[in-house]
């Protein structure tokens, strides 16, 4: 399961235990993305939700950051 971890002035990244898998977020409803590495950024008022995923095994939960 991800995890948002804070970086520095609304700048977050994203991990997972889950070795090789591919982290997919999104702020706002604005669509996934895959998560690259470089923080993200997640203003007050914003609302991002990630899923990990990976081959043979089964999509984790969405885990809600939510700064509204």
């Amino acid at each position: 399961m991800p995890v948002f971890h804070y970086t520095y002035a609304d700048h977050y990244v994203i991990s997972c235990a889950t070795a090789s898998s591919i982290i997919k977020y999104q702020v706002n409803g604005g669509g996934y993305a895959t998560f690259s590495g470089s923080p993200i950024v997640v203003n007050p008022g914003d609302t991002a939700e990630s899923y990990a995923t990976k081959v043979g095994l089964t999509d984790s939960d969405i885990v809600t950051l939510d700064r509204t």
